[in-house]
């Protein structure tokens, strides 16, 4: 379930800052990125993810 959220979360923020270079175009899409994935970092801290190695 935390994957399939996380997933969610990301698709979101890309929709987002897809939207705002539309309206700001003189701003890379880079540049907004990352301070959503910051955002995003900040307010979902307990989002964690397993990874196995096999």
């Amino acid at each position: 379930m935390d994957l399939l959220l996380t997933v969610l979360l990301l698709l979101g923020c890309l929709l987002l800052s897809n939207v705002i270079s539309n309206y700001i175009p003189f701003i890379p899409v880079a540049l907004i990125q990352v301070p959503l994935g910051l955002i995003l970092v900040l307010v979902f801290e307990d989002i964690a993810l397993d990874i196995e190695t096999e």
